[in-house]
């Protein structure tokens, strides 16, 4: 992965997309769009990427589900995990336009307090910039 710029990652069944973009907020920040549904295989590659943004010296990943249309039991854990892992030191995970496909699964789970949501990119990002 070109952690230096923009990318694009696709599982191989095509069912996932993960868009990765960099912000200077004035910390490092990866923002990481997912389009699609998150399977098994889609619920590796989300993991590889969290991994990978989190080995980074960044303070936020940002993950954007408003194209997000479906995610399994995978998924969810991957994106548990790696929340947890951010508690105890490295990049935190904000989610910018929660999708119902997400956000049934966290309510579900009593998770949704464990995440800043934000409607929108912007204000993400301005929250971002004052921490």
């Amino acid at each position: 992965m070109g952690w230096g710029g923009d990318d694009i990652r696709r599982t191989k069944n095509g069912r996932l997309e993960i868009l990765i973009s960099f912000h200077e907020v004035p910390k490092p920040v990866v923002a990481l769009m997912l389009r699609g549904e998150v399977d098994d295989e889609g619920a590796q590659l989300l993991k590889t990427v969290l991994d990978e943004a989190r080995s980074k010296e960044i303070g936020f990943i940002i993950l954007n589900t408003a194209s997000l249309t479906k995610i399994n039991s995978s998924g969810i854990s991957a994106l548990l995990a790696s929340k947890s892992l951010s508690l105890t030191g490295g990049p935190q995970i904000v989610l910018v336009s929660l999708s119902k496909a997400l956000r049934f699964p966290l309510e579900q789970l009593g998770a949704i307090p464990l995440f800043q949501i934000f409607d929108d990119m912007p204000s993400a990002l301005e929250f971002i910039g004052k921490e």
